[in-house]
């Protein structure tokens, strides 16, 4: 009667243990996932500013459409299955998840990513929690030494 009465309850704390460090995981690669967007971003400035700005990478706002395109693309090869994960799917999930940052209005020099990681259950979907939902921001700066 003992074990009964506590089977329940260890098999919920096992599906904390069990899916929660998986969503832990997942959390910290939707961040990798996003600082390589924001990267990607970035990387397109245009080379030949670089000379007459002193160093300093700048992209196009007018861009931004095109530019955050390019990163939802990145983001979404990192679909279901593709990186060894069960059942976790990552996506730039709003326009405003993508934005660029530390410019004049017409040139930015930072790009700032927000990727959400949607990973299915193993064992709290007995608990009825069928899905854990993560996301994470990060920023990346284009930075350019010449010389």
């Amino acid at each position: 009667m003992f074990f009964a009465i506590l089977a329940v309850p260890m098999l919920l704390l096992f599906g904390l243990v069990v899916d929660g460090g998986r969503a832990i995981a997942d959390r910290q690669r939707a961040g990798d996932v996003a600082l390589e967007a924001a990267r990607q971003i970035v990387s397109q400035c245009d080379q030949n500013a670089i000379y007459t700005n002193g160093g300093i990478c700048e992209v196009a706002v007018a861009d931004t459409s095109r530019l955050c395109a390019g990163a939802e693309r990145y983001v979404s090869s990192y679909g279901i299955g593709t990186d060894g994960d069960h059942g976790v799917s990552y996506a730039i999930e709003r326009p405003s998840d993508c934005q660029l940052k530390q410019g004049d209005g017409q040139h930015a020099r930072a790009a700032e990513v927000r990727v959400c990681a949607k990973a299915s259950t193993y064992i709290l979907q007995m608990a009825g929690l069928g899905s854990i939902h993560q996301c994470a921001t990060e920023t990346a700066e284009a930075v350019t030494a010449v010389g």
